[in-house]
């Protein structure tokens, strides 16, 4: 070991860096061992940041040749090194990479210091791997990853994974053999530790004002939030704040006559030990209890938890509840053995054993957060279920009819197939089944007999039915392959059945045969047979050897088969797993399958459950064609939960069945018998379930149809889409159509939401059918237990409370404050009441500090005044500078606290203002030139005014100073031509505050203009100009000297030229009105820019009207000019300098629609930000989408669906492209009123699609002003004498529409109204050329052709014809217009 003193820094050591004395280098066992001691020869560099991670260099001699000490035994391999002060030591990390015999380099650790804790955090999740850094924990990887885990953060800090020594802490995937992904880690992370010890002094006066000092660590931590200091619930003003201290000033106490305070975090626990058990219904007793009883003990706790070991007591948990925000709060209890709460106490009773634990939870219904975002949170989640009285089907079936016995025909078919087709192969069906004719299931019980013959045309066989059951239908033969066989299948024999059995039949599916005397059990067990799936037994006729697992998941093969797509789902799939294997590792010689995970395709991600029906894991193929274990089956027609046959007359059966899925079957009937034969009555028709619609809505929303059947997804798709504010939401399904339930979960909506409504079930069938909504659990945040940031220590005094970053500190020492009446000072006189800064203010009471004057405190409102002597009775103090004003005088004690005032002492002081000089003294009497004014008690309410009346423009004001521009002279003016005037003097000076003279009166200060260095204008090339600006203007003027800026009323003109005597400006942009031009001197420029009148008051809320507006000055340029009525631009006509004609569009507005949306489950991108969007008749909606960053295969497109369901376009909507982009943008206007669905497409390989909807609603009557701009200029909007004018177009007459009632609007304005909109209600024909006419129906026209317009686009379209409900015209054959192209009709 060596040591080595450090050099001392040169610099001070701030803040930011630490210097530590002495370095220690341990050099620990080398694998070769060394005779020679280690040396250090230098440490560079020789200070680091206090948040580690400075690199340092140590050079010498003889230091560790191994570095890495990994594995068990090698601990003591390399070298450590320690960096030691006088009163602590830190390791420095070691880096092996630059180190060897003759250098060490390491890393400098954060350095903790004495506010600083150590938290050891488990971490446990999805980890993926059991690697650090370049340390190798095992000796392999024990799940195949070997990716590393470099690092850990908790809220930005670091977390250290490393212990003291450098080895990793604790770092482990889950499983027997550590093959998993998930496991768990350990860190520890460094965090402050905020508290309060102690409080001085712990009493003073009455009326507040004590110097509080609260003495803790931690204290000045204002990361989040100012600190915050409560004294019995009332706010201590702080007067200054370090980390060890805060000072601040006590409040008087609140009005209250509370005896229980609140205190800082934490609850109190009180425990009984040794005491007799209390039972349940005397648990109450406990609250009474008292800290007088013997065995008694009382401590504080961070949380509403404990768990206490010791035998028999009893236990009181109390404190109080901080609410967090307004809101509903439920209260929870845990306890193990007996428990109570009482607002806000816990009372406990352990048991004589075990001891007891005990949590109180609390559950908060508004919050801001969901379960995603915090272990706290819970998302809400309701059930809506269905349920309906489900009967049974009931038939009976009468054979007492049936046919005396008789002697059997069998059955003879013939196949013939054209000798052509002798290399094809075929197979031969009955009913729907195919497979080899011994096998099939459709024949059995029976069988047949095959005769083969060949003649020089065709192959015959001759298939006979070994059956006395009678005829059978026509054999079916067909191509294995894609060839068509030349096949006849003739019935050579009619079957004859010998009635000695009956079959019954549904649907032409056949029942095994029973005997026609058959008990009701034999009938059932036939029924049964009919209604199941049958399979052929070569399906399962595996080789023993070969078979290495057989699992068939049914009592029979595919006998009662599942419930969810049973008829199109069931599938046979047969894979060679050792050819997949070796196709990826064709080096393997030995494969070893451990374990084998189905797992759902991407085809069937719509399915809710996938069934195995058997599996087979063997060394040989069950089938070398797949096929043809699907077509072997025979499906039953339909499925049944229950079904009972019962005897009720001889020959008589009746049947009682429960159907799946709610089916109603036909009535059963028997095979090869004649009418009257057998009688089938149907007793009971089966219930339907419930079917047909209900409607749903939330929050007050439009009533929404949800079908009786609906899916996951389109449940789903249905709220989110038509609800607003749903938000995302998940949807889970359990039940048929007897009762079905929906579990709908709030994924991004947080906090408890009111009930879905059940709104109508008027459109629901079924057999008393019902339709429930029910709150199965709150959202919300669930705290459990209370963290202690919501908890306040009870006390019988009131407390200092200390709050850091909003949160509460911890009180370790006693934080109680009480108010002492006999502390407090009194306050019987003050005077003067009135004087300016320095004047000697005395103040006379009681209780005053005579031995420390600085103990005694005066202010001015805000401003010390300066004790200069002090005695029990009398203070005596220097006002300091103020403004001035009123100001209330508040006198404090240190140690005591504020004075209280007699009643009937008044504390009010004015400061009084003062003028003493002003500077420069004189100036030109163009004004403009910039002056200090000096005094005392000045504000930003004060004004400078020269000779009484003009005022001098201020600039900036503090208390002793106003700097102001002062105005040309308005005294006795004397014409010297051109428009310039002027009077040589001088003028008083004045302080004025609401236009009373403050200070100044007596005339001491004055100002003096003098003519002779005033600059004189002699000629100026331009006095007028236009608004839009861009005119040059030539000023001869004398005495200008040197110009920097030239400002045209409050705007800046660029200079074009200047000298001595000239000036050349360009003009900016101008108003309407007079301009100074200011350099010294006041030439001036007009500009004349007004609007006096509007032609139209009225118009459709769709526009179109045409507006006349004139003024004067309007610049004859359209390019430069903008009119408009809110949104609603006006197209220019025409302009000349009076009038200008423009024609109203309509006022739209563009929607953005865009896939920034966050889906809580794949994140951003993956929804719209507005899915529900309610636009008005005429708005257009701008979507833009692109991909997640680095995230490839997601495309989006925008189209138009029939309901909020569907999953294909409608064919007729709008549309963005048939084919999806990773990043796009479309556009739409919506010109009809209604609903309009639309969504992304799937946008993944998971289906993910993003849906919206765009409600359209007509436009509503409104108001507004007109804006005419030229450039960024406006003109002066200034009404005529003549008032407005109502006027024509075109010798079109303002025609007065009855049904309008509205007033005229203000001037300026028009209103857009409802009752003067014409409505389209169609258009024919929809496409066609130049020579169609176009005829449009609708009401509300103008029955005159020279009134009205139509346009096809922007294109006219002649009329031909015109009345209030039609319009016919033709497109101007001049106009070109794109063909195939779709153009809006206005």
């Amino acid at each position: 070991m060596n040591k080595v003193g450090l050099p001392e820094d040169g610099g001070g050591s701030g803040p930011a860096f630490v210097r530590l004395v002495v370095v220690f280098v341990i050099v620990l066992g080398a694998v070769t061992p060394r005779t020679d001691a280690a040396s250090v020869s230098g440490v560079s560099p020789t200070y680091g940041s206090l948040n580690g991670g400075t690199r340092i260099t140590i050079a010498g001699d003889g230091f560790a040749r191994n570095q890495f000490n990994y594995g068990e035994g090698q601990e003591n391999v390399g070298n450590n090194v320690t960096l030691v002060s006088d009163t602590r030591s830190y390791l420095c990390d070691m880096h092996k990479d630059g180190t060897h015999e003759k250098q060490i380099t390491c890393y400098t650790r954060c350095v903790v210091d004495k506010l600083m804790t150590r938290t050891s955090v488990t971490v446990s999740g999805k980890i993926f791997t059991a690697y650090y850094s370049s340390d190798i924990l095992t000796a392999n990887s024990t799940n195949g990853i070997t990716a590393k885990l470099l690092r850990a953060y908790m809220g930005g800090r670091n977390c250290e994974l490393l212990d003291e020594l450098g080895r990793i802490k604790e770092l482990v995937l889950d499983g027997d053999s550590g093959d998993a992904q998930t496991g768990h880690f350990k860190c520890s992370v460094d965090s402050k530790y905020i508290e309060v010890t102690e409080v001085t002094p712990s009493s003073g006066g009455t009326e507040g004002g004590t110097f509080l000092h609260i003495h803790g660590t931690g204290l000045d931590d204002t990361t989040d939030a100012a600190t915050q200091v409560l004294v019995g619930g009332a706010v201590c003003d702080i007067q200054s704040v370090t980390a060890d201290e805060i000072v601040c000033l006590t409040p008087k106490p609140l009005d209250s006559d509370k005896t229980s305070f609140e205190g800082n975090r934490g609850w109190r626990l009180e425990i009984w030990n040794d005491h007799p058990l209390v039972t349940v219904d005397d648990i109450d007793e406990i609250a009474e209890m008292n800290e007088t009883l013997d065995d008694y003990d009382v401590s504080y706790v961070e949380e509403t938890k404990y768990d206490y070991r010791n035998n028999r007591h009893v236990a009181r948990l109390s404190g109080y509840f901080v609410a967090p925000d307004n809101g509903k709060f439920t209260f929870y209890i845990k306890g193990e053995h007996m428990a109570k709460i009482c607002f806000i106490e816990v009372l406990v009773s352990s048991g004589t054993h075990h001891g007891s634990s005990i949590e109180v939870g609390v559950q908060r219904s508004n919050c801001l957060y969901n379960a995603d975002q915090t272990t706290w949170g819970r998302n809400e989640k309701q059930t809506i279920t269905t349920s309906t009285i489900i009967q049974p089907e009931i038939q009976e079936i009468d054979l007492s009819g049936w046919p005396e016995t008789q002697t059997s025909t069998q059955e003879v078919q013939t196949i013939s197939i054209d000798t052509a087709d002798a290399t094809s192969r075929f197979r031969v069906g009955l009913s729907g089944v195919y497979t080899k004719l011994s096998s099939l299931v459709t024949i059995q019980p029976d069988t047949v007999s095959v005769k083969k013959e060949q003649n020089a045309d065709t192959y015959n066989f001759t298939v006979t039915f070994k059956s006395d059951r009678g005829s059978w239908p026509l054999l079916d033969v067909v191509s294995t392959e894609d060839t068509e066989l030349s096949v006849i299948v003739e019935q050579e024999t009619m079957g004859v059945s010998s009635y000695t059995t009956v079959t019954f039949t549904y649907n032409g599916v056949r029942a095994p045969p029973v005997r026609v005397d058959a008990d009701a059990a034999e009938v059932e067990s036939s029924i049964n047979s009919l209604l199941s799936v049958k399979c052929p037994d070569s399906i399962i006729e595996l080789s023993e050897e070969a078979t290495y697992l057989m699992r068939d998941y049914e009592d029979e093969f595919t006998g009662q088969y599942f419930e969810d797509g049973w008829r199109v789902r069931w599938m046979y799939s047969c894979l060679n797993v050792l050819e997949l294997i070796r196709g990826r590792h064709d080096e393997a010689s030995i494969v070893v399958l451990k374990k084998m995970n189905v797992m759902r395709n991407a085809v069937y991600t719509d399915l809710q459950y996938i069934y195995i029906d058997a599996l087979y894991v063997g060394s040989e193929p069950t089938t070398g064609d797949p096929e043809a274990f699907i077509i072997a089956r025979q499906l039953p027609p339909f499925r049944v939960k229950s079904l009972s046959v019962t005897s009720v007359a001889n020959m008589t059966y009746r049947l009682e069945m429960q159907p799946w899925d709610c089916y109603q079957p036909d009535k059963f009937s028997t095979w090869n018998t004649k009418e009257g034969d057998v009688a089938v009555t149907r007793v009971q028709e089966a219930s339907e379930g419930a079917n047909g619609y209900f409607t749903l809505s939330w929050k007050n929303s439009d009533p929404v149809d949800v079908p009786a059947d609906v899916n996951v997804e389109d449940m789903q798709a249905l709220l989110q889409t038509n609800i607003p504010g749903m938000g995302v939401i998940k949807v889970e399904h359990d039940g048929d159509c007897i009762g079905r339930k929906w579990t709908i979960t709030w994924l991004t909506v947080p906090g408890e939401q009111p009930l879905l409504e059940v709104t109508s079930t008027e459109k629901l069938r079924g057999l008393n059918v019902t339709v429930t909504v029910e709150q199965e659990r709150a959202g919300g945040l669930f705290y459990n237990p209370l963290p202690g940031h919501l908890l306040r220590t009870p006390h019988d005094t009131p407390q200092v409370t200390v709050m850091v970053n909003d949160i509460p500190v911890k009180c370790s020492g006693n934080c109680s404050y009480t108010w002492d009446e006999s502390k407090t000072p009194t306050v019987s006189a003050m005077s003067p009441t009135s004087g300016a800064a320095g004047v000697e203010v005395i103040v006379t009471g009681t209780g005053f500090d005579s031995a420390t004057m600085e103990n005694n405190v005066v202010k001015i409102g805000n401003i010390t005044c300066t004790v200069s002597s002090a005695t029990d009775t009398e203070i005596k103090c220097t006002a300091g500078m103020g403004p001035a004003g009123p100001r209330t005088v508040w006198v404090s004690v240190i140690g005591k606290g504020a004075a209280k005032v007699d009643e009937g002492v008044t504390m009010d002081f004015e400061y009084t203002a003062a003028l003493t000089s002003i500077s420069p003294t004189s100036g030109g009497i163009g004004g403009g030139i910039p002056v200090t004014v000096t005094g005392a008690g000045f504000d930003s309410s004060h004004v400078v005014k020269l000779d009484g009346s003009d005022i001098c423009e201020t600039r900036s004001v503090s208390l002793t100073n106003i700097i102001c521009v002062v105005p040309a002279v308005s005294v006795d003016p004397v014409d010297v031509g051109a428009g310039w005037w002027h009077a040589d003097g001088a003028v008083p000076v004045t302080i004025v505050k609401d236009g009373a003279v403050i200070a100044g009166s007596d005339g001491s200060v004055k100002f003096t203009y003098e003519d002779a260095s005033t600059p004189k204008l002699t000629s100026q090339n331009t006095s007028t100009a236009t608004p839009q600006g861009g005119q040059v203007v030539h000023i001869d003027i004398t005495n200008l000297g040197t110009v920097s800026s030239v400002l045209v009323g409050n705007t800046s003109a660029p200079i074009i030229t200047q000298d001595t005597n000239f000036v050349t400006i360009l003009l900016p942009p101008l108003g309407d009105g007079i301009h100074q031009i200011y350099f010294g001197s006041l030439p001036s420029i007009s500009v004349d820019f007004k609007v006096t009148d509007v032609s139209t008051t009225k118009c459709s809320v769709y526009g179109g009207c045409y507006v006349t507006i004139t003024g004067s000055g309007f610049p004859e340029n359209k390019d430069i000019t903008q009119i408009s009525f809110g949104r609603a631009p006006c197209k220019i006509n025409s302009i000349t300098n009076t009038e200008v004609q423009c024609q109203i569009d309509i006022a739209r507005k563009v929607w953005f629609v865009d896939n920034s949306g966050i889906h809580p489950v794949y994140g951003e991108r993956y929804l719209w930000n507005l899915p529900i969007l309610t636009v008005e008749q005429g708005d257009e909606v701008d979507w833009s989408w692109e991909p997640p960053e680095y995230i490839s295969g997601v495309s989006y497109r925008v189209e138009q669906t029939a309901n909020a369901t569907a999953s294909a376009y409608d064919g007729s909507g709008f549309r963005s492209d048939e084919v999806s982009t990773p990043k796009g943008s479309f556009r739409y206007r919506f010109v009809e009123l209604g609903t309009f669905y639309y969504w992304s497409g799937r946008i993944n390989r998971k289906k993910h699609a993003m849906r919206g909807v765009v409600h359209v609603v007509a436009k509503k009557s409104y108001m507004e002003s007109l804006t005419y701009k030229v450039g960024t200029i406006e003109p002066k909007y200034e009404t005529s004498a003549a008032g407005r004018r109502k006027r024509s177009v075109d010798g079109c007459a303002v025609i007065p529409v009855t049904e309008c009632t509205e007033a005229d609007p203000s001037d300026f304005q028009v209103s857009f109204l409802t009752c003067l909109t014409s409505e389209m209600t169609s258009i024919s024909p929809h496409q066609g050329t130049a020579l169609d006419t176009i005829i449009i129906t609708g009401s509300g026209f103008e029955a005159s052709q020279d009134c009205t317009e139509v346009l096809v686009g922007d294109k006219p379209c002649l009329i031909s014809s015109v009345s209030n409900t039609s319009i016919e015209c033709k497109i101007d054959n001049t106009a070109e217009l794109e063909i195939g192209f779709r153009y809006e009709v206005t």
